[in-house]
């Protein structure tokens, strides 16, 4: 369903609305183990794709030979299972040799590309009783015994404590013991072990991030973000004078995030810069251990409870980023060179693709999804698995008609 109009003779708009049902989806079903396989490609259910499109041409100037057109565009696209016909199951990805992730979940009511994975406890009411009670989400709370750390994770640190006293006081080594009893942790000069239990009953070492776990005490399986963006978008300028011709154009994908395994990879080498100390104050530095340690079987703080951020290269909410970003994808010069020995009508032009990305993203080109699993798309595959990114590319292009 769309319309086009046209507003004071003078602005173009268009507005589109598409619904698509696909009925008898083939997906990669996890058949019975006595099959002998690991997959088998069924007709399992029904997928619905919704999306917006929105257009507005703006002429700036339209004044003889010269003319200037401006043009933005906006789309949004959602993509839902509303049925299968299977048991629910799980999608995996081989990104790079001997590594297989569990990453999706195929189930009815899931949007299509949500990525799931572990991650740490970052906010209060993620805590079991009575730890959800003894913390604060304002760093500076001392009463509490649980805060916001710098990067964003609940940690302990104990009452009277601040995130810079770790190695000034000696408090890096000191811990919440595991076992069942309940009781409100604390810390001071003298007693730095503490027979209280961490959250869930498992050892918790001071300053640490606290692996989230599910009311069952297993290591939490949790979405983490989807590689569709919430909205694309893009501007353009045409400019044409005469026999001359310009175009530009912006590109931008706003939301979507993916995992960063390149840089989840460096931190079980060391080789990121976030574990660099160099140059910090003692208050600021941290031990390698906040970022590399893991507890037994590559389990994410296992039953040490001295978990770091690699997690045995498990996906991980750390590593899974936000992938928006801004690019100026097109710069365009043609000029008309107009007949050449009395034939043709000859062009010559200069084109510039992918010049230049906005972009927090960690990595080479926030545009490289992988092609591997279920899905066979790198949009729908947020997973940055060592994949090419786009080349910066210039164009001289010479062209005629007859």
């Amino acid at each position: 369903v769309g319309t086009d109009l046209e507003i004071m003779g003078r602005y173009g708009v268009n507005i589109s609305y598409s619904e698509a049902v696909i009925d008898g989806q083939i997906l990669p079903v996890q058949p019975s183990t006595a099959t002998g396989f690991a997959r088998q490609w069924q007709n399992a259910g029904e997928i619905t794709n919704k999306t917006w499109e929105a257009t507005l041409a703006i002429p700036l100037i339209t004044r003889g030979s010269l003319n200037w057109t401006s043009r933005f565009i906006w789309d949004q696209t959602r993509s839902h299972i509303t049925r299968l016909d299977v048991p629910e199951f799980v999608g995996t990805i081989s990104p790079g040799p001997g590594n297989t992730f569990d990453i999706f979940k195929f189930r009815q009511g899931e949007r299509i590309g949500t990525t799931y994975g572990n991650d740490m406890v970052r906010s209060c009411d993620q805590l079991p009783a009575p730890y959800n009670t003894q913390c604060s989400m304002s760093s500076s709370d001392l009463s509490a015994a649980f805060r916001p750390n710098r990067d964003g994770f609940i940690v302990w640190l104990g009452a009277g404590n601040q995130e810079t006293d770790g190695i000034t006081r000696n408090l890096w080594r000191s811990r919440l013991e595991q076992g069942s009893a309940g009781c409100v942790p604390a810390l001071d000069a003298e007693d730095q072990t503490q027979t209280c239990p961490g959250p869930w009953g498992n050892r918790t070492n001071w300053g640490m991030p606290i692996t989230l776990r599910d009311s069952t005490n297993n290591i939490a399986f949790i979405p983490l973000g989807n590689g569709l963006p919430s909205y694309h978008w893009g501007y353009s300028q045409n400019l044409d004078w005469r026999r001359l011709s310009l175009y530009g154009l912006l590109d931008a994908s706003i939301g979507q995030k993916m995992w960063n395994v390149a840089r989840h990879w460096s931190i079980g080498d060391l080789q990121v810069n976030d574990v660099d100390s160099y140059g910090m104050s003692v208050e600021e530095a941290r031990p390698i251990g906040y970022y590399w340690r893991r507890g037994p079987s590559l389990s994410p703080g296992g039953s040490s409870g001295i978990g770091g951020m690699y997690d045995g290269l498990a996906v991980h909410g750390w590593s899974f980023e936000d992938a928006s970003y801004i690019k100026l994808r097109e710069l365009s010069a043609n000029y008309r060179l107009g007949a050449i020995g009395g034939r043709g009508d000859w062009r010559i032009g200069l084109i510039g693709r992918n010049l230049k990305t906005w972009s927090d993203w960690h990595g080479f080109d926030p545009e490289s999804g992988n092609t591997t699993g279920p899905f066979n798309s790198s949009i729908l595959t947020p997973v940055a698995g060592y994949r090419f990114p786009n080349l910066r590319t210039y164009t001289i292009q010479f062209s005629s008609t007859f």
